[in-house]
């Protein structure tokens, strides 16, 4: 119930101009921190690549 509440105000700030902004704070530190991270950025890395599938092998 909390997640559809944060997802409501995330698409429609007026809902909660105050919440969005804390949602919008909060996103941008943990974005900071990926973007620091080299354990997440080599995750995302393989991620974001093409699909290895055990017949490739």
């Amino acid at each position: 119930m909390i997640g559809c509440v944060g997802a409501a105000i995330w698409q429609e700030p007026a809902l909660s101009p105050k919440a969005h902004a804390m949602l919008k704070d909060v996103a941008g530190r943990a974005n900071e921190r990926l973007e620091r991270s080299g354990v997440a950025q080599s995750y995302l890395t393989a991620l974001s690549g093409p699909a290895v599938s055990a017949t490739d092998k």
